[in-house]
């Protein structure tokens, strides 16, 4: 999950749902080539949970010289599947692996295969066309996704074959981070206040994620301007200032360049068109009637603030504190969302299965 170093950039791109999904995979590798082990070696790393070797070569001394994975194993009474699957085990122990060694793939049951694990993926490496389609069917019939690779020397192709893939969970690459940091919630303004950054070493005052940092300015302007955020352009240029000057090596410290190029988040209220969602309520129907009126109750009870996003982008920070403010973020959206389901629970009778 989301506390290991050696996850930490993944994890700032995919978060730690996407590290959970990524844990709860099996991937089936059938056919251990050398396409195929390097394919599965970029699943390992990242920490796939659960990992099967179908082969069926018996004796791996008449393929480990193609195999430049594991062309040192000196043990040639193993299987191939063994050797690859022991291998790959040790690039990353977090993931668990099996193997299972058979006299042909051609007269394999793939089905009993796909459905005895749970959430898999199929890779299929260097399979014969014949037995690539026998599998392919195998897969879309099961709703099980399947990557196809092929080498030849120097040439390769992968092949993607998956079911349809709802996108729910959208990351655009250029939207406004929702930091909410005008009016911060409770455990957020509790955790921005308790880093003192006069009392950190240099190190860790440049690994203070920028959030903070702008909370903590955006504070101490309310406090020498009779409470109100910076609103004028010189003013704005003024707390970019202080923020700069606050900085102990304002080239080296990242966190504060980056506290710089987002101070407009600090006096920024994220606001949502409440008129626009008034002129949609007037000509909707049905459940979607209902999600505008929960929402509309939502932003009435929160000062006409939407439920938060709950992302977080990619910033120079520790890992530990990193992890720390995205579950802040993450359990905060939860409890919104919450929230916004119980409106339409109460609002003309609509059941937790209809939403």
């Amino acid at each position: 999950m989301a506390t290991s170093d050696k996850y930490d950039r993944q994890l700032r791109l995919w978060g730690a749902k996407g590290q959970k999904a990524l844990g709860e995979t099996t991937v089936i590798l059938v056919r251990a080539t050398a396409a195929g082990t390097e394919t599965l070696k970029n699943l390992v790393l990242p920490g796939i949970g659960h990992i099967l070797v179908v082969d069926d070569v018996k004796n791996f001394e008449g393929s480990r010289y193609s195999n430049f994975f594991s062309s040192e194993i000196n043990d040639t009474a193993k299987s191939r599947a063994q050797v690859v699957m022991e291998l790959l085990r040790e690039l990353n122990p977090d993931v668990n692996g099996t193997f299972k060694h058979v006299h042909s793939l051609t007269n394999m049951d793939f089905t009993k295969l796909i459905l005895e694990v749970k959430n898999p993926l199929v890779i299929s490496a260097d399979l014969e066309y014949p037995l690539l389609m026998q599998l392919s069917k195998v897969c879309a019939k099961n709703n099980v996704p399947m990557i196809s690779v092929q080498a030849y020397g120097l040439i390769g192709s992968v092949r993607l074959q998956s079911p349809p893939v709802p996108i729910v969970e959208p990351k655009p690459d250029n939207s406004t981070p929702d930091l909410r940091l005008v009016t911060p919630f409770p455990k957020l303004a509790v955790f921005c206040e308790a880093v003192n950054l006069e009392a950190l070493d240099d190190r860790q005052h440049g690994h203070v994620p920028y959030p903070v940092i702008l909370y903590q300015f955006a504070q101490r302007w309310k406090k020498d301007h009779d409470r109100k955020l910076p609103s004028t352009f010189q003013e704005k240029q003024d707390f970019r200032a202080m923020i700069k000057k606050s900085a102990r090596k304002v080239d080296l410290e990242l966190n504060f360049i980056e506290a710089m190029n987002n101070s407009y988040l600090a006096y920024t209220e994220r606001t949502v068109d409440r008129d626009n969602i008034q002129r949609l309520l007037h000509k909707a129907s049905g459940k979607f009637e209902i999600l505008l009126q929960a929402l509309l109750i939502f932003l009435d009870s929160h000062d006409g603030a939407a439920p938060l996003h709950g992302s977080l982008p990619d910033m120079t920070a520790s890992t530990q504190e990193y992890v720390q403010l995205q579950t802040l973020y993450r359990d905060q959206a939860i409890q919104d969302v919450k929230e916004l389901l119980s409106n339409c629970y109460t609002h003309a009778g609509i059941t937790e299965e209809d939403v």
